[in-house]
């Protein structure tokens, strides 16, 4: 029989004190017989559990520690050993052994079984503890024994067991109800835990958490024993926190601004008598904690929909301000400045939001009204022409001074005059409101709105320019567009024309003999919303500075805008050519192909696309051209599946604006499926100089294009001037470089290193190379010696009609 020692030196232990020592007692197999109350508490196991058991299990292997158990450790010669407890985790003890050989490995050993082990005294639970101690009660003494940390807590002294009698004096007040609990514990072996004040001996003021547990034998209490907490300071905590919530809702209730709290389903937790008072004043209902707003605004639909649509940003962007009426009703009402905060958790994350409304149009400040009045529309809130100007100025100062780039948008809604002679005047005034409030929530707090005509409001997008401005032209275009309205249960569809002007100091105007150039800008901005309006309304049109003075630019354009819109309504005058792209270095079967694009003038023959793709962008065309081209390309490849077999990828080369197209990917998903087409045939191309303007904006239109399973190429590499690190970031299948680069790489050094860079930088990140306008055998000759994977030119194979791709 063996007698495992393990002593073991705490981390947290007092210095001088010596280690702990449990023992395991082992028959000569190393079977366990049984294993010290301490080595119990050590390993997690019960004497039950490890009967039987071999000794390794409780040990750490090789594999788990350097230090596994030795396969000889001499008697009394202890050895550093890493052990495994039931839950898995490590700890090192000093390992010995000792032979008993007086007894036979069956009998019992006196030392064990002779009377049960005393249970570990208190200290070795809880030593050291600060603020948290052990106590035991002794059921024939009526004494008390308690750990240091418990004697600490009463300011006793240590090792003192006063009775029970005397340590109910201690809880003060709370005695009837502690003794009542130990009472139940013995009487019915129920377990308590409670928190209560006590006056230590130094008669200091604690609050504490006791809990006992009582001591089962045969279904008898024997003994009770338990922890006790100071929570002295948790509880100042809580005290305080409760004060100060006190404090700030009275604060609150007293404030004559409106306040209001919304989770993030829109019910209210919280709102002060303010907000209350004016709700039911408005609306004649009452509102109160865990109200939904949305569903009390029922019957107030311009009311919810504002609400809504103010709340849902609110819950997006940190803080901002809107100045308007609490409702949209008849009559003079006051104008609020209000302000919505969100609340954010502990990591950040969205838990509601809060409104907090200051009047501005307050009878007893008259000043401030007339303030706000000279700034403000009196019908939307928005800012009047007047400040509009002012504002433009301070932009035309900053481009001119910091060189910065700002822009203006100029909208104007289309038929908004029938709309409010035929429903009246009062809707058409709720009808400004509402789409006032629809623009303010589609661009930036820090942009400037105003109402600056009968039917017509300007923004000033700071800091914004190009792509940027442009995409939020689009978005504020979109928005109302999908805004309808039923006034006396008829359907009423809201469009608007915009024309967006850049403001920088290169392209601004000069003022004129009476004219400043602010407005000289509001005019231009004028005339390009009104160009767009004579494209059939619901148009973008971008100001061109170089090419605005001439007077003769609607003329010179309007053939080609007439053909493109005869084109959106049928198809027939658009002709499609395609070209094959073929592997540099071995033949392939299958076609893959780009779609060519042309236009077909009856009195000037085919238009090439770079005599009408600009023309397209610039009115606003481009994005509904493309789609156009893409739906006839799907509907000729669905009708002719002859050769179908035969086809390996077909390319089709878009716009900026269809990059800038959010709802692209879903137009593609929907024609593919109707058209019954694999999303793997296609393969999507956009310009360099588009996919650098902005590379945020592209990389999510390149994800949303190949979530469809479609292939995505940037064409024209090396014609933007950028820097090619952008490659690395797009989930592109293909680069295509610029013919420019490779009409020079036979002649021009510094070009084909360019392309030698490309090719390297593209297999690097996954991609492939496709060499444009392969002229001659010299230039094929070139770019296949660099190694590059494909290529398109006259030198390869010209352009044909799509029909002969039938004859296979």
């Amino acid at each position: 029989m063996i007698r495992y020692h393990i002593a073991r030196t705490r981390i947290d232990a007092p210095a001088g004190k010596a280690p702990e020592e449990a023992w395991i007692l082992t028959n000569d197999q190393n079977e366990i017989i049984r294993i010290s109350a301490l080595a119990e508490r050590w390993f997690g196991y019960r004497n039950a559990d490890l009967k039987d058991k071999p000794l390794k299990m409780m040990m750490a292997s090789s594999m788990d520690c350097p230090q596994p158990l030795q396969a000889d450790i001499p008697d009394r010669k202890p050895a550093a050993v890493t052990f495994r407890n039931a839950e898995g985790n490590f700890f090192t003890g000093m390992l010995s052994q000792e032979r008993l050989h007086d007894l036979p490995s069956e009998a019992p050993v006196p030392a064990v079984e002779a009377a049960p082990a005393k249970p570990a005294p208190l200290t070795d639970v809880f030593a050291q503890m600060k603020g948290l101690g052990g106590w035991q009660l002794n059921l024939k003494t009526q004494q008390v024994q308690m750990s240091e940390g418990a004697s600490d807590i009463f300011d006793l002294p240590v090792n003192s067991q006063p009775s029970a009698e005397h340590m109910l004096y201690f809880f003060s007040d709370r005695q009837q109800r502690l003794s009542a609990m130990v009472r139940r514990a013995l009487d019915k072996g129920v377990a308590f835990e409670l928190e209560v004040p006590i006056i230590t001996q130094t008669q200091e003021s604690r609050w504490v958490r006791v809990n006992g547990q009582p001591q089962l034998k045969d279904g008898k209490v024997t003994g009770l024993s338990g922890t006790i907490l100071d929570i002295t300071p948790f509880r100042q905590q809580s005290e305080e926190s409760s004060y100060l919530t006190e404090c700030l809702i009275s604060i609150l209730e007293g404030s004559q601004d409106l306040i209001i709290a919304l989770d993030n389903a829109y019910n209210v937790i919280y709102c002060n008598q303010a907000y209350i008072e004016e709700f039911k004043t408005l609306f004649g209902l009452p509102i109160k904690r865990g109200d939904h707003l949305p569903g009390l605004l029922k019957k107030h639909t311009n009311e919810r929909l504002i609400y809504m649509r103010l709340w849902e940003r609110a819950f997006e962007k940190e803080s901002f301000n809107v100045e308007m009426p609490l409702a949209q009703q008849e009559g003079e009402l006051p104008v609020w400045r209000i302000q919505f905060t969100r609340i954010n958790g502990r990591h950040g994350d969205c838990m509601g939001a809060a409104l907090i409304a200051k009047r501005l149009s307050d009878d007893a400040n008259p000043q401030e009204t007339f303030n706000y009045l000279a700034r403000h529309d009196p019908l939307t809130g928005l800012f009047n022409r007047k400040e509009f100007t002012n504002r433009l100025n301070r932009c035309i100062e900053q481009a001119h001074q910091r060189h910065s780039e700002h822009s203006f948008l100029y909208m104007d809604l289309d038929n908004y005059q029938s709309i409010n002679e035929s429903y009246g005047d009062k809707f058409g005034d709720q009808l400004l409101k509402q789409l006032g409030l629809m623009i303010r929530g589609k661009i930036r707090q820090r942009d400037a709105l105003a109402r600056i005509g009968g039917d017509a409001f300007g923004a000033i997008l700071e800091n914004c320019g190009g792509a940027e401005a442009l995409k939020v032209a689009f978005t504020v275009r979109d928005t109302i567009a999908a805004y309808h309205t039923k006034p006396n249960a008829n359907n009423v569809e809201v469009s608007v024309s915009i024309g967006l002007v850049p403001i920088t100091a290169d392209t601004l105007p000069t003022a004129g003999e009476d004219k400043s150039v602010a407005d000289v800008l509001l005019e231009i901005g004028h005339n390009t919303c009104y160009a767009a309006k004579a494209l059939g309304k619901s148009r973008v049109n971008c100001y061109q500075p170089k090419v605005e003075n001439r007077a003769n630019e609607l003329t010179e354009y309007r053939r080609a805008i007439d053909l493109i819109q005869d084109i959106l309504m049928d198809a027939s005058q658009l002709c499609i050519d395609y070209q094959q792209i073929r592997p540099i270095h071995s033949a392939a079967w299958g076609d893959h192909f780009e779609i060519l694009t042309r236009l077909e003038d009856t009195a000037a023959g085919r238009i090439q696309p770079e005599h009408f793709l600009p023309i397209a962008e610039k009115f606003d065309l481009a994005t509904e051209l493309d789609r156009k081209i893409i739906d006839t390309v799907f509907a000729w490849l669905a009708a002719h599946p002859q050769q179908a077999h035969r086809r390996k990828l077909c390319s089709i080369n878009l716009t900026l604006s269809s990059l800038l197209d959010t709802k692209l990917s879903s137009f593609i998903e929907n024609r593919l499926q109707h058209h019954k087409l694999p999303a793997e045939l296609f393969c999507f191309e956009f310009d360099e100089s588009a996919v650098t303007r902005d590379m945020y904006h592209s990389l999510e239109q390149f994800n949303r294009i190949k979530q469809l399973g479609c292939k995505l190429a940037v064409d024209k590499v090396g014609t933007a001037g950028s820097h090619f690190a952008y490659l690395n970031l797009l989930p592109a299948s293909f680069i295509k470089i610029s013919g420019q680069m490779i009409s020079a790489i036979h002649k021009d050094k510094v070009a084909m290193i360019l392309v030698e860079s490309l090719h390297k930088i593209a297999e690097a990140t996954g991609k492939q190379t496709i060499a444009c306008d392969v002229e001659n055998h010299t230039s094929l000759s070139t770019i296949r010696q660099m190694g590059l994977h494909f290529g398109q030119g006259m030198g390869i194979a010209p352009p044909k009609s799509l029909s002969t791709l039938l004859d296979g």
